[in-house]
């Protein structure tokens, strides 16, 4: 059984053999929403179990493939939004119309953020250097 994306669908697509024309050919035997990271119920009536059991498979691949692609994503641009945040937080010193106020609780996400991305590191094998005084100072 093959499974593709197709628009907002994922096709579900077996292949048989015509023995007339000595050739296969795929036959779409059950459609879901793309969406969908389980197997609904339309879908598990016109499938076999095995089908059923590539298909889940498969599903659970695309979810996991869809995770890595945003934790890279992620990964890509924190430098940035950490910059940033550190920018809009001294602004809250310099003008008092533009204030954001940070409550416990966001400041100890913040925190714990970093402490987690900081352990990620050391895991991975990063070694984390002090900046001197004038490298800081460029920020």
């Amino acid at each position: 059984m093959q499974f593709r994306d197709k628009g907002k669908s994922v096709l579900c697509i077996r292949t048989e053999y015509d023995k007339e024309k000595k050739r296969t050919f795929g036959k779409t035997v059950a459609r879901q929403d793309s969406s969908l990271s389980i197997i609904t119920n339309e879908v598990e009536r016109e499938i076999t179990k095995e089908e059923f059991q590539q298909f889940k498979a498969w599903l659970d691949d695309r979810k996991q493939e869809k995770l890595m692609s945003r934790l890279d994503s992620s990964l890509s641009i924190v430098g940035m939004v950490m910059s940033q945040a550190a920018r809009r937080i001294r602004m809250q010193d310099d003008e008092d119309r533009f204030s954001a106020e940070l409550d416990d609780k966001q400041v100890n996400e913040i925190f714990e953020g970093l402490e987690d991305l900081k352990k990620a590191l050391r895991y991975r094998g990063v070694k984390l250097k002090r900046q001197t005084k004038k490298e800081s100072a460029k920020y």
